[in-house]
Formats: C-alpha cells, structure tokens, sequence
C-alpha cells in the first residue's frame, strides 16, 4: 500500500519517523476491533520511542483482541509545514489514519515543556483545539501520566484527564466509551458519564473561581473528583519496553520495570510520591520476560528501572544470576537510578561491561545539612566509599546530578559542589588502575512541584538562578571536575506549568501561534515568545513562581495523588528543621519504618512480600539455553536481501543497528570485536543512496560458531520488517577473501513510464559520448570545499533502452578504491532536464570477483 505521505517524505529529515511497519507493531484483525485509540507522545519518535510507558500501554491494550492502540508523535517542524503546504492530516503509524477519525486521542502527558507540542498534534490531527468548541463528530480527548497530578494548564484542550496507573485504566475507558457510543450517548453526555469514574476528571464539568489572596483559579468545591488508579494486579501487567522495536531511539534497548514507586522520600521528587506505594514485579516474572526478550528480539541492552532499583528486595542476589543468563546472548546491561550507598560489588560488577564506561549517582546536595533538607540518605563517605568501588572495576567517567535554587539554600552549600567533585576526583584517581575516571557535576535548577512537600516553595528566579551558578563556577576546578549546568529560562517556564492554573491555556494557545515549538529542545526554545504570550494574556507569570502560603487553596487541590496534604506540610516542617527520615518500609532493621503518608501500605503484608521474593530469588533456577550446543568453529555467512517500498526512506546507519538484532533474535552467535565498545562482526556492501530500492544487497557476517542453517531464512523473515525482504544465505569457505575486496562491480536501475523517444535517442547518444570518454570531470560540494575527479574511471557501460512505452536506464558502476561516482552523478551527466536527474534509483546488485 503506497504510503499517504509518499510524496513528501523525501523532503524531510529522517521520515522513518512516519512510517510505522516496524518489528513487533501490532496490526490488529479489523474484523474484531470493536474501538481504537490513538497514542500521541508530544515529542519526536525517537524520544517516544524510549519512553517505557509507551510500550506498557501498547501492549496492554493490543493483546486484547476487540482493542487496538495506534501511534503518533509529534512531527518535526520540516514535517508539520510539509502537512500544511500538501494539506495532509497527521495520521497514526500503524493504519495511517488521520487523528480525527479516532474515537479517542490520548495523551501521554510526561513534560511540562512538552505543551505547545499538544497543540501541534491537534491542529494537525484536524482535531479542534479547545474543548468548547469540539464538534459531535470529534475524537474525545484524553491525558494520562504524570502531569495529570496538576492537569489545570491544560484544561482547556483536553475533554478528560485519567489519573494513576493506566495499564487498566486505559481498557477500562475504552471499553466503557465504546458502550456509550452504541447505545446512543452524544458526545458530551459520554464525557460527563465517564467522568464519574472515580479516576476520570472532565475540567470542563469543574466550577472554578479566583482566590483573590492567591490569584490562583481554583475549585470553588473542596471536594477531591479524582483519585490514582492502582492495578491490582501489578504483576501480570506488561512491564518491559522495546516492542515495537524502534527504527532508532535515545535510548535503544529493552527496559524492564522492576518496581513501581519508591520508598526513599526525597522532598523534592514528585514521582517519589505520586507514584506510591512501592510495589515489586516477582522474579520469577522478571525472568520471564528477560527470556522473551534475548529469544524474540535481540537488544544489544537490557535496562532494569525503577525510581530505587536497589529498594528492589534481594536484587544484589538476583542482579548476578540474571547476567549470567544475558551474557551468553552477548548482552549488557545497565540499571537506572543507582544510590550511592550499600552498592556491592555483586551489582557494580554485573553492569561492568565493555559497551560504555559511564555510571551515574544523584546526590542532590553537596552538603550534609541540605541533604537532611531534601531527605536525601546519603553521607559524603558514602560517594567517596562508592567512587572508590566504580574507579577500582574501571569505569572511565562518573556524573554526579546536584540541584541549585533548593529550599533553605546558602550559598556555602553550592561552594562545596565542585569541593566535593575535586575530593571525588582525587579518590578516584588513587583507586583507578590507570587513568583517573573523569568527574562531572550535572547541575540542574530546582522546581517545586505539586503533590510534594516542597509544593509550597517558591522557585528560584532567573537572575538568581545565574548568581547562584556563578558561586559554584568560582569555587571550581574544571581540571578536577567537569561542571554542567541547565538553561535557567526554560526551568522558569517548567517551573510555571508545574504550579500553573487554567489561566496558562490562553498563554499556551498564543505562544502556541507565534510558533512556540518543541520548547525542551535548547535550539528550539524561545522564552522571548512565552514573554510575550504572557504580556499579550496580561497575565504575571510570577504568581506561580512565589512563595505560597500553607493555607491557600491549590490549583491541584481537587487531584488527589494519594498521599495525604498534611502529611506533605508536616514534611516541609521537617525540611525546615533539617530533619531527615529513614527510607519507609524499610525491612532491613527491626525499625518497621510507616510515616502515615495515606498511600496505604500494609507493613504486615509487605514485609511478606519481601520475604517471599527474597526466597523465590534463592530458589530461582536460571539455566543456560536448551539449545544443543553447536560447533564452536568459526564461520561466515554471506546474507542477501532486499531492501524495498517503505524501506528506502531508512538510512544506512537505520540499518547498521537493525541487523545485529534480527541475527541475535534468529540465534547466530555473532562474533565481537575486542575493546570498550565491543561492535558485531558484520560487513555491508556501499550505503545506498538517499531513497534508493536495493534488489540484492549483500552483508557478510562473522560468526563463533556453525550455524544451523535449516529454515534460517524462513526465521530472518520472521524476525523483519515487512520491507525488509532476506533473499538468500550461503556459507563461506575460509579461503574466500573478505566481502569489500570481492565486490567488482556495481549495476543500477532507473526507469519512468512513457517517454518521448527524442530524448531517448539523446541519451543514448550521451551514454556512448561518456563511455568513449577517457575523462570526464565531476565537482562536489563537500562543506563548501570543492573537489574534482574522473568520473570515467568508475563507469563500466550505460545503456539506454525503450520496453512498452518505458524509459529504461541501466548502467554498471566498476568499484573502485578512490572516490567513485554515485548513480545519481550518472543521471546529471546524462541529461540537464531535472526531471531525469530526479529519477528513483534502483540498486539490482553486484558482481562478484
């Protein structure tokens, strides 16, 4: 099926963004879909693409046969004017169906500074802005995620916001709105019945008035309408990201949430408490789902996630018996939000692997006192202790994450950062066994978000902000300790949306259409258009910068995230005094630690589960592959294939990452090359041109041992794209010499229905001038610098042909060691009309010495 943007993907930067059709993507039986929606991330694919929520609810909702979940991401700006210039709807990846046609669209809502994106999606989706003048025949539109703790900025775009976990709640919802809709319901009465769901929120049903004192818009009610969805069965819900398996990614790997929530009560962190309480995946299932992984789909990484992996019980344990399992499929792996405290070497040296040589830790503060602030349990021993582990086992680089702007800061707290980085520096140096790790400060400006103890706090203005970064650059010593800082405008603007009220939609909708953009990109950023939004709505941005009072009412105060407000003002108190709390249900002394937060935990009942995972760790018996073991004698395969249709908008570098995994997922034992960044062994034949077909292109693939070549085929179309077409694999003898040095040449395609044959009589002249040509000078721009060459040394025969009405041009490229000519050169020296010089490029194949 042609593509519906088949006409404006070659003009725009990396189009893979828009295709969909990757491995692992679901395609659900239309004769069983009885409802579907569409997924918006308000960011690029590959950013989306990372994000393990995404691939939660995709799974989720498309392993149930009546549901189908669909994507879209927000289009580059290249992208969004290429839809306005054709007059093209955003459409989903999976059916390419344009955003209106959805029942729903929802919303993944992770970033404050993600909003203008929103809109970006909507009006390009075809999808009416504000939720007023939505029409019957429009999708409902719904968010979810972390930002739903304080949906108020958002109030006007959006028909209904879903609060907590959204594994169930997101099937749920669809189930229920699809009822609605063929029983007759209109549109709003379905918004107005699904918000009594005790987990739904429709803004627009909300009566709001202006506190004079605050100036805030607030709840003229103080009731909660909407309280955290928990699933109740937290561990059969899909927990592992990297399905589908993305064309390219921030992060390219499968990532598998450990548990959910935390237990350690930083004072600054809102999911620390938003996501409460802290619940674990069991072994047993982790395991599972790791199997599935190194069997189906051949990440080179897997990540285990969590908000404290090490809260995770027993994971010192289980780390070691699990690596064991994923070094056999040549597979590292790497462990978000590591405490710089009780770190063994059993976890330290199960993420010791030679892809990368960086590890990260977050200690906040540099100083004793404000870590008690924040309720950060960590000591200064504690990141010496732990600097002198990581640079012992080798790591090369160590970032350490502060904040500035925290509350109750003095300025000898930010003097001591880049003191404490050059004491980090100087322990590494005396523990590496050569060069010392190199030592960087991460410096981030603090932001008071809702539902924490720190809500009330004001935020740090710009102009402090740069004073306070310039403390910590004049007490520095970059030869000792790298320091990083970030940009203090956009924390402003983040620092607005985080406390913002409903007030904010009309500032979002006009910096929206002075061409506010991607706004967490630092070269799309630009405050002077959110200034003047704010001048414009003649809205202070200040009033949700500033101290607020513990009594005032909040924006947020009718969301409610299931930790009680006067716990979170006694917290603050407690910040105050410099008072710091010992991580809750922390089993591993006889202190049964529960602050009565209101999450609900059950002490008994965890310390229960605790144990029990604990036990089923030392009793989980993880073996090797049950496969026979085949011969350990080195080989080669030389794998042919075809690379077509939605294909030819993938790059070279697309490619380069995709192979290794479908030879991983389909049990070739690939062979490594030695070093930090141990790469696949695989040899590729020239990249093809930009948007060029390849009918037999060639790879040569190094492996450890003999493959078993029946139905290996079969498997490697099994494991691909449906462009990507593997065409034939054939064994190679050891005398036979390396792919590069047997390629001889070339041979190319191009051809176009009905043309006139004065022209191609033309080029046929044209082919035999430049064949009888001994030089024939081709200039290329390279940055501005010129160079030249022999373009004759390289064209091996040309010939022009007419079959049934078609231009066919066929031609054979020698292959040569100095700069060749590319086929697109061949059509410029051919004809001066732009249209044959524009002609589609087909690569036939090869011919081999």
């Amino acid at each position: 099926m042609k593509h519906i943007y088949d006409k404006i993907l070659a003009s725009v930067r990396n189009p893979w963004r828009y295709l969909g059709g990757e491995r692992g993507s679901h395609s659900q039986n239309p004769d069983q879909v009885e409802t579907s929606l569409a997924l918006a991330f308000p960011d690029v694919y590959e950013i989306g693409m990372s994000h393990l929520g995404v691939s939660i609810l995709y799974e989720k909702v498309n392993s149930l046969p009546n549901l189908s979940l669909e994507r879209v991401f927000t289009p580059w700006p290249d992208m969004e004017e290429e839809l306005i210039r054709e007059q093209l709807p955003l459409v989903s990846l999976e059916s390419q169906t344009p955003l209106c046609q959805f029942p729903t669209v929802g919303f993944s809502l992770q970033y404050e500074l993600n909003y203008s994106n929103i809109l970006v999606i909507l009006e390009r989706g075809e999808i009416t802005l504000l939720a007023t003048d939505r029409r019957e025949d429009e999708p409902i539109v719904i968010g979810g995620g972390p930002m739903t703790v304080n949906p108020e900025p958002l109030a006007d775009f959006f028909d209904l916001f879903l609060v907590g976990d959204g594994e169930d709640l997101i099937v749920e919802y669809m189930n229920r709105e699809k009822d609605l809709r063929k029983q007759g319901y209109d549109r709003w009465e379905r918004i107005r019945i699904l918000a009594s769901h005790p987990s739904i929120y429709a803004p627009n049903l909300l009566e709001v008035v202006k506190d004079e004192e605050s100036k805030f818009v607030v709840s003229a009610k103080s009731e909660i309408l909407a309280y955290p969805a928990r699933c109740e069965n937290f561990d059969e819900q899909p927990f592992i990201s990297g399905v589908p398996v993305p064309y390219d990614a921030v992060f390219r790997r499968a990532a598998l949430e450990i548990a959910r929530g935390c237990n350690q009560g930083c004072r600054f962190c809102q999911a620390g408490f938003i996501y409460r309480p802290f619940r674990k995946h069991t072994p047993k299932k982790m395991y599972e789902q790791v199997e599935k992984f190194l069997e189906e789909y051949g990440y080179e990484e897997i990540s285990f996630t969590a908000l404290s992996t090490l809260d995770y019980p027993g994971f010192d344990e289980f780390l070691p018996k699990i690596t064991r399992r994923i070094a056999e499929k040549n597979v590292s792996v790497a462990i978000s939000s590591l405490r710089a405290y009780n770190l063994s070497e059993k976890v330290l040296k199960g993420i010791r692997t030679g892809r990368g040589g960086g590890i990260t830790f977050a200690p906040e503060a540099a100083s004793q006192r404000m870590r008690d602030v924040v309720n950060k349990n960590i000591t200064e021993k504690d990141l010496l202790d732990t600097t002198a582990k990581v640079s012992a086992l080798g790591w090369s680089r160590i970032k350490f994450y502060f904040m500035l702007g925290l509350p109750f800061e003095k300025d000898e707290d930010l003097e001591l950062i880049p003191e404490l980085g050059h004491r980090l520096f100087l322990q590494g140096k005396r523990n590496s066994r050569g060069k010392a790790p190199r030592i960087t400060c991460s410096i981030s400006n603090f932001i008071p978000k809702p539902h924490t103890p720190f809500q009330w706090h004001p935020f740090t203005g710009y102009d402090e902000i740069k004073r306070k970064q310039r403390v910590i650059i004049n007490n520095g010593d970059k030869k000792r300790c790298g320091l990083r800082f970030h940009n203090a405008a956009e924390s402003w603007l983040e620092a607005i949306f985080s406390r913002g009220d409903r007030q904010l939609g009309q500032v979002i909708l006009v910096a929206y259409e002075a061409g506010a953009r991607f706004d967490g990109w630092k070269d799309h950023f630009q405050i002077k258009i959110w200034q003047e939004a704010f001048e414009k709505c003649q809205l202070d941005p200040e009033i949700y910068t500033r101290e607020i009072d513990l009594n005032a009412p909040l924006p947020w105060d009718h969301i409610s995230c299931g930790v009680d407000k006067e716990f979170l003002k006694k917290e603050y108190r407690n910040s105050q005094n410099e008072i710091a709390l010992r991580p809750c249900l922390d089993f591993s002394s006889t202190a049964k630690n529960c602050y009565k937060c209101g999450a609900g935990c059950n002490i008994s009942s965890e310390q229960k589960i605790d144990e029990t995972i604990i036990r089923e760790i030392d009793q989980l018996e993880i073996t090797s592959s049950q496969k026979k073991s085949r011969e350990k004698k080195k080989t080669r395969l030389l794998v042919k294939y075809r690379k077509t249709g939605q294909g030819i908008y993938l790059s070279h570098l697309n490619l380069v990452e995709m192979f290794p995994e479908i030879f991983k997922a389909v049990d070739l034992k690939m062979e490594y090359s030695q070093g930090y960044n141990p790469r696949p062994k695989i040899s590729y034949t020239p990249a093809l041109g930009q948007h060029q077909t390849g009918l037999g292109e060639l790879i040569e693939v190094h492996l450890e041992e003999e493959p078993d070549m029946v139905g290996l085929l079969e498997k490697l179309n099994l494991f691909s794209p449906n462009w990507l077409d593997f065409i034939e694999v054939i064994k190679l003898d050891s005398n036979v010499s390396k792919l590069s040095k047997r390629i001889k040449k070339i041979t190319y395609l191009v051809q176009t229905e009905k043309y006139a044959p004065k022209i191609i009589k033309q080029l046929e002249l044209k082919a035999q001038e430049l064949l009888n040509s001994n030089f024939i000078e081709v200039k290329r721009d390279k940055k501005g610098k010129i160079r030249k060459f022999n373009a004759s040394e390289s064209i091996d025969d040309i010939l022009i042909k007419e079959d049934n009405g078609k231009l066919i041009i066929s031609f054979v490229l020698d292959k040569i060691n100095t700069m060749m000519v590319k086929p697109t050169e061949v059509l410029e020296l051919l004809s001066d009309d732009a249209f044959i010089q524009n002609l589609p490029v087909t690569r036939t194949g090869y011919i081999l010495k």
